[in-house]
């Protein structure tokens, strides 16, 4: 009777500590911050909105125009997570492409719904608007950097490296709206406050 009860008991812990659960981060790192993959960032960003965190990845591009944005990636592996520049950062170089850094930072979420884009082709169309009769009022040229829009206010928010043309971006953001149940679009991104490059 006592064995069959301490088998009991025994397979009990067993079959308890196989049920590890897919939504929790791999690991933590000594402070008790909790470490994510570039693989799992998405499907677990939503548990730690406004809490730091630590990833590492490789840096697959850096914004050219402001430096303020980078993106990792992770070799042999899916997925890619939008970093930003924090208070204590002023930009990423772009010598960072290709190789891997450890990042810590906060995670941030930005919903993009028809309000949000609604919002996007006003200020793309006052840009256009402005552009047009800067143009008229001189001879000036080199406007057409600025006439995709897609990084100012807005559309720099809501960029997440394609850098496709705006209005070509806002269509593709509706569309997935649209065949979304919720309503609008998360986008998840980590607020740098420090990094590191990683010895090779």
């Amino acid at each position: 009777m006592y064995t069959r009860f301490m088998f009991i008991i025994a397979l009990s812990v067993l079959l308890a500590s196989c049920g590890t659960r897919s939504d929790k981060p791999q690991q933590e790192d000594i402070s008790g911050m909790a470490v994510l993959t570039v693989s799992d960032f998405d499907s677990l960003a939503g548990q730690f909105i406004g809490k730091e965190i630590q990833i590492e990845g490789l840096v697959d591009h850096v914004c050219r125009q402001s430096g303020k944005r980078m993106f990792l990636v992770q070799p042999e592996g899916e997925g890619r997570v939008k970093v930003v520049t924090g208070e204590t950062i002023p930009s990423f170089d772009v010598a960072l492409e290709g190789n891997e850094v450890i990042v810590k930072g906060i995670v941030d979420e930005l919903r993009v719904d028809e309000q949000y884009l609604a919002e996007w082709e006003k200020e793309l169309k006052d840009q256009e608007s402005a552009e047009k009769q800067e143009v008229a009022g001189s001879e000036t040229e080199g406007t057409e950097e600025h006439a995709e829009g897609s990084h100012t206010g807005l559309g720099e928010q809501a960029d997440q490296g394609t850098h496709n043309p705006a209005w070509d971006q806002i269509a593709e953001y509706r569309a997935q709206i649209a065949a979304s149940e919720k309503g609008y679009l998360s986008f998840y991104s980590v607020i740098c406050s420090e990094f590191k490059q990683k010895a090779n």
